[in-house]
């Protein structure tokens, strides 16, 4: 690579960066509020989840150590099955 080509590549990147800094700084404030109620939704649904979960061990409390146990297990052959 020659000096000019490397410099018109960076020159692109640059511009490249301005133009997402630019976008970001018009659009963000109204993508952040598209988020927010989503992500509420999300809290609110885990809320739900959790409560379940620990009325579910309280009243079978064998067969929820089953099923950790057996998705530790899952996990771990699932981890290591990647490497």
């Amino acid at each position: 690579m020659t000096g000019k080509n490397v410099t018109k590549q960076i020159s692109t990147a640059l511009e490249t960066v301005g133009q997402g800094v630019v976008t970001l700084v018009h659009n963000g404030p109204r993508q952040i509020k598209n988020l927010k109620r989503p992500l509420k939704q999300m809290y609110k649904s885990c809320e739900g989840v959790g409560k379940k979960a620990v009325s579910y061990a309280h009243k079978e409390p064998l067969t929820s150590v089953f099923l950790g146990v057996g998705t530790g297990v899952l996990v771990g052959w699932l981890m290591a099955r990647e490497r």
